[in-house]
């Protein structure tokens, strides 16, 4: 009987140590669509140093406060606006807000606790777009929609971490699945979407000749079920924020980044969102709303900047993150400056 126990332990041991083997080989967890869609960070992951989050500033004096979500919650672009323009900015996170729809209190709000305060940056993804910004509400008066800023850092569990490191069999499996097979047309996995690319060479990881972006409804296909009466009315619903701020002496810059999908559609041998024409940026023109246009910006670098996103990621690459921030600092700026009588 001992010997069969010890030939199951022996077994089992050895599976588990393959697993464990195949896993650091595959490399640890690092890109949210690598997660999402159970590929291997070795052939996904960028070359290059990490993204390194700085910890927010503290005190709320500040002349510039963010409303912003994953791009903006961990500190990664906000420091190169800093150095180069402004003291300091304040970030919050639309999920810490009680009321999102109640922006315009909200600035109230800030604007009573900070005097200093003059300008809010609006910062969204595009497929977010139609949901944050469709439906504000110009009165919110006694509404308690002040939070407190959004705070750095991955926020992991040790066990989420240890999850990371060494991921489940499952993943593991489905992952060395995904490194076999080719992906020569639009496929998906999870909650992934592959797609060719006609060049290799918009990216530095080992499959640069794949595009992995944030697949279905919840993610970058949302966008096709909008119709243009609801892209008006964010728009439209924007402009009227940008006019009542101004009664707070708040100027609005609305930052809308493109999804990842979007900005490497001309580059796809196959095009998920074939008929789909709809411009947020130039709903946004014809609206009178003042913004950076992150999309035309970005498709002019595009192709002069590997990682603009990062190709595990549905995030920008460190690169990326640069670029947006010297796009900010540049609005920033004009929009600080001294007026003449």
């Amino acid at each position: 009987m001992r010997d069969y126990l010890k030939i199951y332990a022996i077994t089992a041991l050895a599976i588990l140590l393959s697993f464990v083997s195949a896993g650091l080989y595959q490399g640890p967890i690092s890109g949210d669509l690598t997660r999402l869609g159970y590929f291997a960070e070795r052939d996904f992951r960028p070359a290059g140093a990490p993204l390194v989050a700085v910890p927010f500033p503290s005190g709320d004096v500040v002349e510039v406060e963010v409303l912003g979500d994953s791009f903006s919650a961990h500190n990664y672009w906000q420091p190169f606006v800093e150095n180069g323009a402004l003291t300091s900015i304040a970030t919050t996170h639309w999920l810490s807000l009680s009321r999102p729809d109640c922006v315009l209190e909200w600035i109230r709000q800030a604007k009573e606790k900070n005097p200093a305060l003059k300008v809010v940056v609006l910062q969204a993804v595009e497929r977010a777009f139609v949901l944050r910004f469709e439906h504000l509400v110009q009165n919110c008066s006694g509404q308690r929609v002040r939070q407190t800023h959004q705070a750095s850092g991955s926020g992991n569990t040790l066990g989420e971490r240890i999850g990371l490191l060494f991921p489940d069999p499952i993943y593991t499996l489905r992952a060395i699945g995904n490194s076999i097979k080719t992906f020569d047309s639009l496929e998906s996995s999870g909650k992934v979407g592959v797609v060719p690319l006609i060049r290799n060479d918009l990216f530095t990881n080992q499959r640069s000749n794949k595009l992995l972006y944030f697949h279905g409804v919840d993610g970058d296909q949302v966008k096709l079920a909008w119709n243009q009466s609801q892209v008006s009315t964010a728009a439209r619903r924007l402009r009227e924020l940008q006019d009542s701020a101004a009664a707070f002496d708040v100027k609005i810059l609305v930052a809308i980044i493109p999804d990842k999908s979007t900005v490497y559609r001309p580059y796809m041998v196959v095009d998920p969102f074939e008929g789909f024409t709809m411009n947020v940026w130039a709903e946004l023109n014809a609206a009178g709303v003042r913004q950076i246009n992150v999309k035309d910006y970005l498709a002019r670098n595009v192709e002069s900047t590997r990682d603009l996103y990062a190709p595990n990621d549905t995030h920008f690459g460190v690169s990326g993150y640069r670029l947006f921030a010297e796009q900010v600092r540049m609005s920033l700026l004009d929009l600080l400056a001294p007026r003449g009588p």
